[in-house]
């Protein structure tokens, strides 16, 4: 099996699509707001005479902080998330141009008013604003951890890899204590597991002091994801989490206090992208049942019991 990490980080999100362009952003009370990236091609007008429009709920809470024109008539948008009130969830779209040329960048932003505990966000606002279009299963900070499945989660507790073998995962949200945190591949050994790691999020820095609780957490390489090539016929997911290692397979994690310490949704959307063959997965560390610990996009796989 080899692990390969791409080497390019960009937060929030870069989109080259005009048809649904997407930024997800977060901030945490105290402490500086990541901006976001986005592209858009066709753009007829100069940056000076560019017509941009805010609408919707939280059209006070984003703003473009630097704009740059481009040969082709690429333009490079930097947004800025601040948040109206410390604590919320907000959607506005941005309208850039005018007329029949006017595109539409989506914008999603969480805001928490400090670290950690019940300050931290519900995994269905993470899903909203990351455009995944799931049900995670209810709208407050602690979910079902009991129920066989809960909103649009899979009952299913492993993969199988489809296509050339080659498995992508990629860091989506983490709301959990600060510290690196390993993850990886979880392979059925009979009645045991062989756990092999292929990353690991990041610990929380002076540059980063909010990695720990963020959209788009960094991993420990710098990188976005990684992808693990010849991946095994049949795995699960593992996080080594605080206090236990967290499995996708219910009732296995030892010294959990409850049985499912992960969810699986499948996502056939997220961002503006449409998606195959991909699931998110969220994983509690404790026992609230809060699936936002650390949350992954997995792609090149379907969901196996």
């Amino acid at each position: 099996m080899k692990v390969l990490t791409s080497a390019l980080l960009l937060l929030g999100c870069l989109s080259l699509s005009a048809q649904e362009a997407w930024v997800s952003l977060s901030k945490v009370g105290g402490f500086s707001a990541w901006k976001g990236k986005v592209a858009l091609f066709k753009v007829q007008e100069e940056v000076s005479q560019l017509p941009l429009e805010f609408r919707g709920p939280g059209a006070n809470s984003f703003a473009v902080s630097n704009a740059v024109k481009e040969e082709n008539g690429l333009l490079l948008l930097e947004i800025e998330f601040k948040p109206t009130t410390e604590r919320g969830y907000f959607s506005a779209e941005l309208v850039v141009g005018s007329g029949d040329g006017a595109q539409v960048v989506q914008l999603r932003g969480v805001a928490t008013a400090a670290l950690e505990g019940k300050n931290e966000p519900p995994l269905q606002e993470l899903l909203d604003a990351l455009g995944a279009n799931l049900d995670a299963g209810g709208k407050d900070l602690s979910l079902d951890s009991k129920a066989t499945k809960i909103g649009d989660s899979v009952k299913a507790s492993q993969f199988e890899p489809v296509g050339d073998g080659a498995v992508r995962l990629t860091p989506l949200a983490r709301y959990s204590p600060p510290g690196d945190a390993p993850f990886g591949l979880a392979i059925p050994n009979g009645k045991e597991f062989t756990l092999q790691a292929v990353g690991s999020l990041a610990a929380t820095t002076s540059a980063r002091p909010d990695a720990h609780q963020t959209l788009r957490p960094p991993l420990a390489t710098g990188a976005p994801n990684v992808t693990v090539v010849d991946a095994p016929k049949r795995f699960g997911l593992f996080l080594e989490a605080h206090k236990y290692t967290s499995l996708t397979f219910p009732g296995k994690s030892v010294g959990a206090p409850i049985k499912h310490t992960a969810r699986i949704y499948p996502v056939e959307k997220l961002g503006g992208k449409a998606l195959q063959n991909a699931y998110i997965v969220g994983f509690e560390e404790a026992s609230n049942g809060d699936y936002q610990d650390a949350v992954f996009l997995i792609e090149g796989v379907k969901a196996v019991k």
